[in-house]
């Protein structure tokens, strides 16, 4: 028979034995116990004890914690170098192609 070996709601470990095995508790007295189960037990399931079940646990995704009033601030004189930045360099384009027009105009060579 196959026995996970259970402390605190979490396998950690899987046993073939005859006999229901023992382990003594961890290092803080919690008790490690047997629950008969099949091959599709592994360790690091967790064990629901009320419903006798094992299930893959999945880790909840951490929360996204919320900027600062000082990330908040950073961004956005981020964002506004950044859009001053575009400006400037729309400007000088913009300046660049009416030099080119102007001496298209005149006839002259660049």
């Amino acid at each position: 028979m196959l026995y996970a070996m259970v402390l605190k709601n979490r396998v950690i470990d899987i046993v073939g034995s005859n006999v229901i095995p023992e382990y003594p508790p961890d290092a803080n007295n919690n008790a490690v116990f047997a629950v008969n189960c099949d091959e599709d037990v592994a360790i690091g399931m967790h064990y629901d004890k009320q419903n006798k079940k094992f299930y893959e646990y999945a880790e909840p995704e951490p929360a996204m914690a919320q900027p600062t009033d000082l990330e908040l601030l950073m961004q956005a004189q981020a964002d506004s170098e950044l859009r001053d930045l575009v400006i400037q360099q729309n400007q000088e384009l913009l300046a660049q192609q009416m030099t080119d027009i102007e001496v298209a105009l005149l006839g002259g060579d660049r």
